[in-house]
């Protein structure tokens, strides 16, 4: 059998299970009283604050920091200086009176759009570097025996 093919089907079962197992879940403890989506909007909202904080460090310190750094160095140095960016932005705001939902949702944007053209500008050489690595392959007896485990699960769901 291919390896598309198996890849293809390990997808198929693995969205299959996935779609009974929260099915079965959902009739013992609903999904919408997961933690786990409350959580994942947090780490979202991390993950697109962290972004904005190393675009605009990024973008502040491009003309500072010596072209002889490696991307990364000015990747973390620029983190660190977007971090202080915005904490003395929340500072000054804060001081302003300007706190708010609209600041909430503003700075981090901002901070985006202020540094994100020059980022994504200085690394595409930089990501052009990078070899594309080998597909995952799935051995075939790692292939029956999760099938063997997946078809076990759903004749006990059955009873």
């Amino acid at each position: 059998m291919p390896v598309q093919d198996r890849t293809k089907g390990l997808v198929a079962t693995l969205s299959v299970g996935t779609v009974v197992f929260a099915a079965v879940v959902n009739q013992h403890y609903p999904l919408r009283d997961w933690l786990f989506f409350w959580y994942l909007g947090y780490w979202l909202a991390t993950v697109v604050w962290a972004a904005a904080c190393t675009c605009f460090g990024y973008r502040a310190t491009a003309d500072l920091l010596p072209r002889r750094l490696g991307m990364s160095e000015r990747l973390s140095l620029g983190f660190a200086a977007g971090v202080l960016a915005f904490g003395l932005s929340i500072f000054f705001i804060g001081l302003a009176h300007g706190l708010g939902s609209v600041t909430f949702l503003a700075l981090p944007l901002g901070f985006l759009a202020f540094g994100a053209p020059r980022l994504l500008g200085d690394a595409r050489p930089w990501l052009a570097g990078f070899e594309p690595k080998r597909a995952f392959v799935i051995d075939d007896e790692i292939s029956h025996v999760y099938h063997d485990i997946c078809d076990l699960i759903l004749c006990l769901g059955a009873f």
